[in-house]
């Protein structure tokens, strides 16, 4: 018998897609131990990717403003980013195996 189909295999049937596709932080309120210009760092969000043909690849072009716990994902996976810097915004490219490409959009709005 032929083998069968599946979500993950080229072809596969539902668009690839990332949830959420932008995500904001901040701005922190500006106080005395908080100035203007200051961002949120240490923040995470948990970002999920799903549909296309796995497994997905993440490119990050500015790791000094976002860490990825990982650089590959799983079908139907997830990845933890961590605020390490001021993205204003930084695009997170995710790519499936097919070349399909999908975005993640992170800000992180400064103190004013």
């Amino acid at each position: 018998a032929c083998g069968g189909s599946g979500d993950d295999e080229a072809g596969g049937p539902t668009p690839l897609n990332v949830q959420p596709p932008t995500i904001t932080f901040g701005p922190p309120t500006t106080t005395a131990s908080v100035p203007s210009g200051t961002c949120i760092i240490g923040e995470t969000a948990i970002i999920s990717i799903f549909g296309g043909a796995a497994p997905y690849q993440l490119h990050n072009p500015s790791p000094d403003e976002v860490a990825l716990d990982r650089t590959t994902v799983s079908k139907n996976g997830t990845f933890t980013i961590t605020l390490t810097g001021c993205p204003d915004p930084d695009t997170i490219t995710i790519t499936d195996q097919l070349g399909v490409q999908t975005f993640l959009t992170v800000s992180n709005k400064p103190a004013t």
